[in-house]
């Protein structure tokens, strides 16, 4: 592996981590280098947003069990990457019955009418204030 990469990963803080997920790949590195995912699940925490480089990540170091770990949370956020999450863990079963949930939401006309008579009822029922947490 590169040390350059390494040290542009650990000093310049707006490198973009898709990119350095990418270069590390290119390198060889999978989910048996530590060094490289600790450092990557450093900057994932950090970084958000179209370039964040979970997907490559979770693909290409997915045998790391902190990058298991990191893919179980992001299932409890809202908008998981759920491709990469379906391609890397297709054999772990926990894993693929969260990303089944995901993909077998209510269509949206039904979702509108669940948050609807949610928002009604959230001041009384801190269940239905929970659930909307997962809409827009």
């Amino acid at each position: 592996m590169s040390l350059a990469v390494l040290d542009l990963a650990r000093t310049e803080p707006y490198t973009r981590h898709d990119l350095l997920a990418s270069a590390f790949v290119q390198l060889g590195c999978d989910g048996s280098d530590g060094e490289v995912v600790e450092l990557l699940l450093l900057r994932a925490q950090s970084t958000v947003g179209l370039y964040n480089g979970s997907d490559a990540m979770i693909v290409n170091f997915s045998a790391h069990p902190n990058i298991r770990a990191f893919a179980m949370k992001l299932l409890e956020e809202r908008d998981p990457p759920i491709e990469a999450l379906a391609m890397a863990y297709e054999e772990d079963l926990q894993i693929r019955r969260k990303v089944l949930s995901e993909v077998m939401a209510l269509p949206t006309s039904l979702r509108y009418l669940v948050a609807e008579a949610a928002s009604i009822e959230a001041d009384r029922h801190i269940v239905m204030s929970r659930l909307l947490e997962h809409y827009d």
